[in-house]
């Protein structure tokens, strides 16, 4: 089991498999930003300080907009360390293969919330998904990185880059592109989510099945090659 385990947590620290989360992030972000109210359900940074600056101007309703999402991401980290509790005592699901299963499940409730009216629970459930993709995968190639923000990844990417040029430290110019690499697939997941959210609305998160898909693909046939009896 243990074995098992330390395999499929392999298989997610890969970068085609970081890529595949990355372009979810990036669908996301610009989803829940054009699509549902304008409010950024991926990183909580700016809903902490859109609630402080609305909540001084005494602007209640608004500040609860965006203080929402916050409180959603907190319980997408609380429900994958409750998975990840709850699915290691049994081998027959990893708790990574959970993680994306439910992530799915949020998917489509997401879609089926009406523009308008559902769009701060949309967003709610959105920072749920960010919480548990944020919380589960952590590493690519074993550097730490975040698949639904970039902020992390740029200072990453450009601290490696001046120990490469600066130090002369040539290793750390592989760990900078990986940096790099995975916020420009942030960026151009971000304009497609963009592009499609305004043709296709609220089922544009539909498309984030799809990598999602991929991803749970990979840690279920290297589970089957580990255990090919199972």
């Amino acid at each position: 089991m243990e074995l098992q385990n330390k395999t499929l947590d392999k298989v997610s620290d890969t970068l085609h498999f970081g890529i595949l989360l990355t372009i979810i992030g990036g669908f996301l972000e610009t989803y829940s930003y054009i699509g549902r109210g304008h409010v950024f359900a991926n990183g909580q940074t700016a809903n902490i300080a859109n609630f402080g600056m609305h909540l001084a101007a005494g602007n209640w309703p608004v500040a609860v907009k965006y203080l929402i999402p916050v409180l959603g991401f907190g319980a997408g980290v609380y429900l994958a360390e409750w998975i990840k509790t709850l699915l290691e005592r049994h081998p027959q699901l990893h708790w990574k293969q959970g993680v994306l299963l439910l992530e799915g499940a949020l998917m489509l409730v997401t879609a089926s919330l009406p523009s308008g009216a559902g769009d701060s629970a949309a967003n709610t459930v959105i920072a749920i998904i960010c919480g548990l993709q944020l919380d589960t995968f952590r590493k690519i190639n074993g550097y730490a990185y975040a698949t639904t923000m970039c902020t992390g990844n740029l200072r990453s990417a450009t601290e490696a880059f001046y120990r490469c040029f600066a130090l002369r430290h040539p290793g750390e110019g592989a760990k900078a592109a990986h940096y790099y690499g995975i916020i420009l697939i942030f960026i151009l997941s971000a304009i497609l989510g963009g592009l499609f959210t305004q043709w296709l609305g609220q089922i544009t998160i539909l498309f984030c099945l799809i990598p999602l898909a991929i991803c749970y693909t990979l840690l279920r046939q290297e589970k089957k090659e580990t255990h090919p009896e199972r």
